[in-house]
């Protein structure tokens, strides 16, 4: 069943756009209604500069009504999963009564005079417990969880079995290498 299937990418040996696919499943199958796919504007051996956290939010504000409650979203670390915190984090050019406040709506008590860099290594060890991002604050309004891999894990992630799994039916099937043709559900003739 694996017989020549991975998680890594492999090269494509045709030039010319590719598809950008976003999809959602579970022991289920895919979820009907959960597919985006895109023809890709540039091209690049990497899609992921071409999915932005504004697609992706809307994908999944479309997604999340049609997930079962309690459901757990498992999800690597492309950058379009987690670019847009809710709370911003200080940086070196904070000023410092605003680096205060931070830490202080973090619970931090501060009680002796500190510099920026610091308050800052205050910051660098606090911020991981506070993180929150957008994308996980809307599943979690939806009752729903997100379980982030580790980086370079993909192993873990199941989709990515999947994939292979697919783009090793669509390389054996595609006797026309036109995008449309890819995209056209499975017995339906080419033209």
């Amino acid at each position: 069943f694996l017989k020549g299937l991975t998680t890594g990418s492999v090269n494509p040996s045709v030039k010319g756009n590719r598809l950008i696919v976003l999809h959602i499943g579970s022991e289920d199958g895919f979820v009907p209604g959960g597919l985006l796919c895109l023809e890709s504007k540039k091209n690049s051996h990497d899609y992921h500069d071409e999915i932005n956290e504004e697609t992706f939010r809307e994908w999944m504000e479309n997604i999340l009504p049609k997930l079962r409650d309690n459901s757990v979203i498992v999800m690597d670390n492309a950058s379009y999963h987690s670019a847009v915190k809710m709370d911003k984090d200080p940086t070196p050019c904070t000023r410092k009564v605003d680096i205060l406040k931070w830490l202080e709506d973090k619970g931090e008590v501060i009680d002796t005079p500190m510099i920026i860099a610091e308050l800052l290594e205050i910051v660098k060890h606090v911020k991981p417990i506070h993180e929150k991002y957008v994308i996980d604050e809307l599943t979690k309004s939806s009752n729903k969880t997100i379980l982030r891999l580790p980086p370079y894990h993909n192993e873990l992630n199941p989709i990515k079995l999947a994939w292979s799994s697919i783009k090793n039916h669509v390389r054996m099937n595609n006797t026309t290498f036109k995008l449309p043709n890819v995209k056209k559900p499975p017995n339906t003739p080419n033209t």
